[in-house]
């Protein structure tokens, strides 16, 4: 966890973190291997492969063998193919999958199961995970569909918690005895009452058979249950900073009032020139022959990705010339056109003309979007 929100200034219960509104404090006693710039995709997939050098610092890693069930629950922005780590980084399905072979072939579980919850988190999975690996994943939207935060109208302006996140919480926490509800009986409960994204599963559905204790232990239902409230006040992921300056500014004393919307006029400007400043990137790489201009190809993907070198080429390039993804998660939605752009070249010499679009896509950027390079938009 990157734990930056415990200790925030902007944290009215210092040292403190919530799940839902008026409940019990979920950060006391937490244990934290990888804080900070220690959150990184590299340091993930080493840590699933057990990595060695990192046991050699001190560092936990999974030392799991061939008669263990693992679980893995991971948590952060994405889009099509891509889930998100702090500061410029990311992890492509495409070293995702591989980590998970390689788990498969050094014999590291018995049954692995994954819950994954990101905007679009379908498309990590979806005609990439093997069915004969033993793995069964789960993700909280569709390849096409955004998240969606819960519970962004409390005092403390912030958002608590996922729709998938909380209901999967709910059927965890409610009291069931884990020996008696089985993996995809879980899925259907958390996938019927996530109705504002499809939660999606992959993979080897065998596993479905299985009991959630196979996974997180006999744990016994504890005599009193601790309720839970079901989602409410959804706001889509993309837009919670919006939402929540809007609290703020609504909220605010006469005082503080003229500041805040200030903050919010900027927030709103600087969305509006991100989306025109990508839209004239896309439009000037069209105009140089790399596809066919049209608004699908910003707002909707064309299909399944096949290309996904090229396409990896093209995300990295934005993120690194145009803008920080991670630090400006609102972006993400528009990484899809790299990928259409990418799955619209011709197959011949692709890697040359995937080239050659990343070196343009580099100077449009440079071109066109200098004041925001590396500044945060939300």
């Amino acid at each position: 966890m990157y734990d930056d929100m415990a200790h925030s200034p902007e944290n009215p219960h210092q040292g403190k973190l919530f799940n839902q509104p008026n409940g019990s404090d979920v950060y006391h006693g937490v244990n934290k291997d990888y804080t900070g710039d220690n959150v990184t995709a590299e340091n993930f997939k080493e840590v699933l492969l057990g990595d060695p050098g990192l046991k050699a610092q001190g560092k936990k890693v999974l030392e799991s063998g061939p008669d263990d069930n693992v679980s893995i629950y991971f948590s952060d922005h994405g889009c099509p193919m891509v889930i998100c780590f702090p500061n410029h980084d990311f992890l492509f399905a495409s070293e995702l999958i591989p980590t998970l072979k390689q788990m498969h072939e050094k014999k590291m579980y018995h049954k692995l199961l994954f819950y994954l919850e990101s905007c679009e988190s379908g498309y990590m999975f979806d005609g990439l995970l093997p069915n004969n690996i033993s793995i069964y994943a789960t993700t909280a939207a569709s390849p096409n569909e955004e998240g969606w935060m819960c519970f962004c109208n409390v005092p403390e302006q912030t958002c608590l918690g996922t729709q998938y996140g909380v209901n999967w919480v709910i059927d965890s926490d409610i009291g069931k005895d884990f020996h008696g509800e089985t993996v995809p009986q879980q899925f259907l409960i958390v996938k019927n009452e996530t109705n504002l994204s499809t939660a999606h599963e992959y993979g080897d559905l065998s596993i479905g058979d299985m009991p959630l204790s196979a996974f997180f232990g006999p744990v016994d239902p504890p005599s009193k249950p601790n309720p839970i409230k079901k989602c409410d006040d959804p706001t889509k992921m993309r837009e919670v900073p919006l939402h929540l300056m809007k609290q703020k500014v609504a909220r605010a004393s006469a005082d503080d009032k003229p500041k805040l919307q200030a903050k919010l006029d900027h927030m709103m400007e600087a969305r509006e020139f991100a989306y025109q400043a990508i839209r004239e990137v896309v439009q000037h790489l069209c105009s140089k022959g790399h596809c066919q201009f049209s608004e699908e190809i910003l707002d909707q993907m064309k299909g399944r990705v096949t290309r996904h070198e090229c396409a990896e080429k093209l995300v990295r390039t934005l993120n690194l010339h145009c803008f920080n993804v991670s630090r400006n998660p609102y972006i993400s939605e528009y990484l899809k056109a790299m990928v259409n752009i990418a799955e619209g070249l011709p197959a011949r010499n692709l890697d040359a003309k995937c080239s050659e679009v990343a070196e343009d896509l580099k100077k449009a950027c440079e071109e066109k979007i200098p004041a925001y390079n590396s500044g945060q938009i939300l």
